[in-house]
């Protein structure tokens, strides 16, 4: 990591997330999955219910670190021009490029997860999903003016979603090799 980033824009590795809350919806998540883990005896519905609370916990997250914990500005910011932030890296803007990979990294879970689904094993259901999740955080980040909604976000947390559905495939298809032998 570039520490001359940290200090530079320190609010893009700070949550704001209140310690006791993370902590609180942590063990929430871990009780339930211990829950499941004792009631249920069938394996396939242990698996949902694991990766049930493990969705709902990336969601609580999401919602908090991206919504409900961020600064409310005093204007509402838009830009929907695709690829802007590319322009400005061109223009010797290096956040911009931290700022891409960690939309990429953020909705890495959410594709590896939601692919867990029987229903939404197809990769166009895992995008579909992941275009709507991010519009809406972006709608709602214009809405409650809790910072810059636009369209590169958009993208790169879909494509962020798929890279996770795609290690869901790659982890799946090595486990599978595995068994076989």
């Amino acid at each position: 990591m570039d520490f001359e980033v940290l200090e530079k824009y320190p609010f893009l590795f700070n949550t704001g997330i209140p310690d006791y809350l993370s902590l609180v919806s942590f063990t929430v998540m871990c009780a339930v999955i211990m829950v499941a883990l004792m009631v249920r005896r069938n394996l396939h519905s242990v698996k949902t219910a694991i990766v049930v609370s493990l969705l709902a916990e990336w969601m609580f997250i999401a919602l908090c670190s991206t919504i409900l914990f961020r600064h409310t500005g005093d204007i509402v910011e838009m830009n929907l021009k695709p690829f802007w932030s590319y322009e400005a890296v061109a223009n010797g803007e290096a956040l911009y490029i931290y700022e891409n990979l960690l939309n990429v990294i953020f909705f890495l879970p959410f594709g590896f997860l939601v692919g867990g689904f029987r229903k939404m094993r197809k990769w166009w259901i895992v995008l579909v999903c992941a275009l709507v999740l991010s519009s809406s955080i972006e709608a709602s980040q214009l809405i409650f003016k809790k910072g810059l909604c636009e369209t590169d976000d958009v993208i790169h947390n879909t494509l962020g979603a798929m890279f996770g559905y795609g290690l869901l495939k790659l982890l799946a298809l090595s486990i599978r090799k595995v068994i076989k032998q």
